[in-house]
């Protein structure tokens, strides 16, 4: 698990210096454009890429829940992984970097989308169980202490409250046989 932990570090390090890289690409060919520097211009494209990626995550993120519960009751024609594979690709638009604007930007075109539902659908709805589960779940679907249930443990402050719990009622009747009314008719 270590080696994972320094290989991530290293990928992480290694995606920095190639998003330096080619930000430092881009200030040379804006400045072969526009013949003043290209730092400004490719600092301004940059603030576009982001506020685009800012109004995209909330499109995306937006219309991902009903796509999600049209998936997990068998309306779905792939648009939860559609949803999810644009919302990954407009967080990419958000971190800085050319690369990664490149890939985000791709992540938004339709038939590249359609290619990656289905992996995008897997995301989403293990994003799903997730976020279900940390909402004092376990099993999904539909996991969590409802009226009545016991709470499980490591949940502060949650206890059994009287004025929730429904506890059966005992009612003794005696029932008798009732004749219809001829004069009531």
């Amino acid at each position: 698990m270590r080696s994972l932990g320094c290989l991530g570090f290293l990928l992480v390090l290694a995606l920095g210096a190639l998003e330096i890289w080619g930000f430092l690409l881009v200030v040379g060919w804006l400045n072969l454009i526009f013949h003043s520097g290209g730092w400004l211009e490719a600092v301004l494209l940059q603030v576009a890429m982001i506020a685009l990626g800012i109004w995209l995550v909330r499109r995306h993120a937006a219309a991902l829940g009903p796509a999600l519960a049209a998936s997990l009751t068998g309306k779905d024609s792939g648009a939860a992984g559609r949803r999810m594979v644009g919302l990954v690709g407009a967080i990419l638009l958000i971190v800085p970097g050319f690369f990664s604007d490149v890939l985000g930007l791709l992540f938004q075109i339709g038939f590249v989308q359609g290619a990656l539902s289905r992996i995008g659908q897997l995301l989403a709805i293990a994003a799903a169980r997730q976020a279900l589960a940390k909402m004092g779940g376990g099993a999904f679907p539909g996991a969590g202490p409802f009226p009545g249930m016991q709470p499980r443990s490591g949940f502060p402050g949650m206890q059994p409250d009287d004025r929730v719990v429904r506890r059966p009622r005992i009612l003794d009747t005696t029932a008798e046989p009732v004749k219809p009314d001829d004069s009531k008719s």
